[in-house]
């Protein structure tokens, strides 16, 4: 089964736009929320906490193949059924989503959870003494917004092979700013389209229309018989 789960990574690396299942999560923050400015000591225990979450910056950035147990797996223990990770270079009032593509092939339902990381420290019952958690002090300091994301997998469908829910599903990971609405990948490919029509326009039309006024021009006029 595990030479199984690397041809299914193989192949929702390969072609993700093709043969993949997609979860998005959209998310906007508030600059109000006075749970995105904690101080660095609670950044700091939730960070230790979370050793193992991994960096996602904006605007844009994707992780490597991952793979997650669903949640109804009773062969593996709870860190192998979620994924965290932190997200870093977050602005205030702009948009994003949280993209997750996944073989078709593997019936599983994602579920993506945003947590501040004030949230996250209640969570874990981690102390914050309200002496130290000035959250306007930390928002006038300019300190940097970090979200965390929780990723859980759960089985769907009837399968005749046993044990499917204890196989691990790959999946890829994808943080992505949107701007005017579009993914920022997405005005990449924008721009190319409009230089290239602009080309179109400024430099290969004209001289298509003054090559076909020169073969009008060089040819003999038409005389009726």
């Amino acid at each position: 089964m595990k030479l199984l789960n690397y041809i299914f990574a193989l192949l929702l690396f390969l072609c993700t736009s093709v043969c993949a299942n997609t979860e998005i999560r959209h998310f906007r923050l508030d600059d109000a929320d006075s749970d995105l400015y904690p101080t660095q000591e609670i950044q700091a225990l939730v960070a230790k906490k979370l050793t193992a979450s991994k960096l996602l910056a904006g605007p844009y950035e994707k992780t490597e193949i991952e793979s997650i147990y669903a949640v109804e797996s009773k062969k593996y223990d709870s860190k192998y059924k979620e994924k965290w990770y932190q997200l870093s270079n977050i602005q205030p009032g702009c948009s994003y989503e949280l993209r997750i593509s996944y073989a078709a092939s593997m019936p599983s339902n994602f579920e993506i959870t945003l947590y501040t990381v004030s949230q996250v420290a209640r969570i874990f019952n981690i102390i914050q003494d309200k002496a130290t958690m000035d959250a306007q002090e930390s928002k006038q300091q300019g300190r940097k917004i970090i979200m965390y994301a929780k990723v859980t997998s759960s089985y769907v469908g009837i399968s005749h092979i046993p044990g499917m829910e204890d196989q691990a599903v790959p999946y890829i990971l994808v943080l992505e700013k949107h701007v005017l609405g579009l993914p920022v990948q997405a005005l990449k490919l924008v721009g190319v389209l409009v230089i290239v029509i602009a080309i179109s326009l400024l430099v290969v039309t004209p001289r298509i229309l003054a090559k076909i006024d020169n073969v009008l021009a060089e040819s003999p006029p038409y005389k009726e018989e």
